[in-house]
């Protein structure tokens, strides 16, 4: 057992030296090994900034997914604690999402009374549920009092017409 690791130790030490000296020959070659040694150089070098950048990158991308993680934390735990947001801002935060998630925000009337919001007004089909699912996501919003006026098509209502499609471009 152990003549059979020497031998492999011996044939090991065989192969590195001669790969050793073929590399030795490959780059002091009079012809090319001037060009051979400076591809080398060039690579390794290109390997240390591409991974300088990688790391880079990587803490850029843990630092901001940890700030996100805290703030995420600290809403958690003030919507615990936090007493009824006003009803002003209430009402200005939940018309600032109307902008982005209807196409014709204008006709969609907004009240707040201690967190909760009344919306009335028309509003096309497609976009209802996605408007009372971003409602309810905002900070300070208890319950909604749904009013809305519901219609499939945007003939015949009068703050429906126009495309709106502003909206769909800037936020899809």
């Amino acid at each position: 057992m152990e003549q059979e690791s020497s031998r492999n130790q011996s044939w090991a030490a065989i192969v590195g030296a001669a790969a050793l000296g073929a590399a030795a020959m490959f780059l002091s070659d009079p012809d090319r090994g001037r060009r051979r040694r400076a591809l080398i150089k060039d690579k390794a070098r290109r390997l240390r900034i591409q991974t300088g950048d990688a790391i880079n990158v990587a803490s850029r991308d843990l630092s901001n997914r940890m700030q996100g993680l805290r703030a995420q934390g600290r809403r958690f735990l003030s919507r615990r604690h936090e007493e009824a947001a006003d009803d002003q801002v209430v009402t200005a935060r939940v018309r600032e999402r109307l902008g982005r998630t209807v196409t014709h925000p204008h006709a969609i009337k907004v009240g707040a009374l201690q967190g909760w919001i009344t919306l009335n007004g028309p509003v096309l089909a497609h976009e209802k549920e996605r408007l009372l699912d971003t409602i309810r996501s905002v900070p300070g919003v208890t319950g909604i009092d749904d009013q809305l006026t519901v219609h499939e098509r945007p003939e015949g209502v009068a703050s429906l017409q126009g495309d709106g499609a502003w909206c769909r471009r800037v936020f899809p």
